[in-house]
This record gives structure tokens, C-alpha cells and sequence, in this order.
């Protein structure tokens, strides 16, 4: 007759472990803007989607956050200059779309109500919108056709 082990009565202590890595950037998609004109484009129904630069757009942002992943925020700080990434950090006063503005703001506490984080991807081609709280980088919006503010042209 086999005897199966009874695995209940070994319980692993939790208490001491700590999250590896944890000055590195995370990514959260949970405050993304669900909207039809403005958000994160991924769907035929949006009035900005275009099907070739949706191939490009949506490669890219998946390389953007794998780089993001393995970098510290003080990397991250550090990479304005990059050519393939950037990083910016810009007045919410000067968007350009009011929608994103009071999303901000209906944000409160939860971030800084003057300036939101901003990474350029994609050759600086497109721009993903959001905050950082903790070591998390929480994406709002992406700017993929440069409408979301004046970009000095």
C-alpha cells in the first residue's frame, strides 16, 4: 500500500522574505484611462488607431516597459538623453487634452498634482503618460500622435 504525504503540516514562513530587486521600476496597467478618444490604443474602435503604426506601437511599448523592468529609478532619471528611450517630467497645467488633466487630478493623493512622468519610445516616436508611487510606474495614456501637449514644434 502507498502512503501519500500529508503536505499541510509543513507551513513556509513568510516573515523574513523581501522583494528582489525591489529598487527596480514595475509597471501597473490597473489606471490605464478607458476612453474612445484618448487612452491606450488597442482597438479598432478607436478613432486614432491606424492597423500599420499599431504593429510598430504596440512591439515597441512591450520593449519600453522590458526596459523599464530592469532599471533602477535612479537609471531611469538618468536617461534623458537615451536615443531609443527618454524621460520626462512635465507640468500637467500644459496638456493640451483636458480629459487627461482632470484624470490627474481626480488621482489626488495618490500622486504629485503638478507633474506626471513621461517615457519616450518607439525612435521618439510615441510617449507613455503616467505617474510613479513607490518604485511602480502606473500608465495613464499614450501620446502617439503628439496631441497630448506642445512638444516644440
Amino acid at each position: 500500500m502507498m502512503k501519500i504525504k500529508n503536505t499541510d503540516s509543513a507551513k513556509p514562513e513568510y516573515k523574513n522574505l523581501k522583494e528582489p530587486n525591489s529598487e527596480l521600476c514595475l509597471i501597473s496597467l490597473e489606471r490605464i484611462i478607458d476612453c474612445a478618444d484618448y487612452g491606450l490604443c488597442m482597438d479598432k474602435k478607436h478613432k486614432h488607431y491606424n492597423e500599420q503604426k499599431a504593429k510598430k506601437y504596440n512591439t515597441q511599448l512591450i520593449k519600453l516597459f522590458h526596459y523599464l523592468c530592469r532599471k533602477s529609478w535612479n537609471e531611469i532619471y538618468g536617461m534623458r538623453k537615451n536615443q531609443e528611450y527618454g524621460y520626462e517630467h512635465f507640468p500637467i497645467k500644459d496638456f493640451d487634452i483636458n480629459h487627461i488633466k482632470e484624470y490627474f487630478q481626480k488621482l489626488g493623493k495618490d500622486i504629485n498634482k503638478d507633474k506626471c512622468d513621461i517615457f519616450r519610445f518607439g525612435a521618439q516616436e510615441f510617449r507613455a503618460c503616467g505617474y510613479r508611487k513607490a518604485n511602480t510606474f502606473y500608465l495613464i495614456c499614450i501620446d502617439y500622435d503628439f496631441s497630448l501637449y506642445n512638444h516644440g514644434n
